[in-house]
């Protein structure tokens, strides 16, 4: 953790010190997200030599949480995330219609499935939103078995909602990718363009 903050206090300062204009440096939100990457490095530093306690220790373990804000870093550097999140951005209607789709389907499957079971007297499905993180986990086929029907009308069901799950949600699916195969392309174009 020293070495970490030191490398990266290092490369802060040495920014800083080479920048051409110091008060722009500070305008713009990279440095700033650096900085609050760094306090939780001396966080953990002056938590183990000072032996802070109480509402102050946890007021400066949330700088922990700005570790995350390291990744924002690579967002800046790669054309290809970049991309993706164009495109994620031109997809905000289909990501609505899924994510309509997936919420609706989960509600739905999740409240037969628990009335269903419940006439079973089946424990594992003890109320509607257990049910329906059975259905979160059936719709995005991934089924931790931790919850499962035991009836012979909740294992039909539950065969039917996958079927229709891999259906519906292969649509907009489809739709993604296919803008994100246009972009791509688009992008590619504009490369071999500048290159000629």
């Amino acid at each position: 953790s020293i070495f970490c903050a030191v490398f990266f206090t290092v490369d802060l300062g040495g920014r800083l010190v080479f920048c051409k204009n110091k008060y722009r440096f500070f305008l713009e939100m990279m440095p700033w997200l650096d900085i609050i990457a760094i306090i939780p490095l001396y966080v953990e530093i002056f938590e183990r030599y000072l032996d802070l306690r109480g509402d102050l220790l946890n007021i400066l373990k949330l700088f922990r949480m700005a570790r995350v804000a390291r990744c924002l870093k690579l967002i800046r550097r790669s054309k290809k995330l970049i991309l993706i999140f164009q495109i994620l951005r031109e997809c905000k209607e289909e990501l609505s219609l899924l994510l309509l789709v997936w919420a609706t389907g989960t509600l739905i499957s999740g409240s037969i499935m628990f009335y269903v079971e419940e006439r079973a007297n089946s424990a594992r499905f003890y109320s509607i939103l257990e049910s329906c993180w059975w259905a979160i986990t059936t719709i995005g086929t991934i089924g931790y078995g931790n919850i499962r029907p035991v009836t012979a009308v909740g294992l039909f069901l539950t065969t039917a909602i996958i079927f229709c799950s891999m259906i519906f949600m292969t649509v907009p699916m489809t739709i993604i990718i296919r803008r994100f195969s246009d972009s791509y392309e688009k992008v590619e174009r504009l490369k071999t363009d500048v290159k000629l």
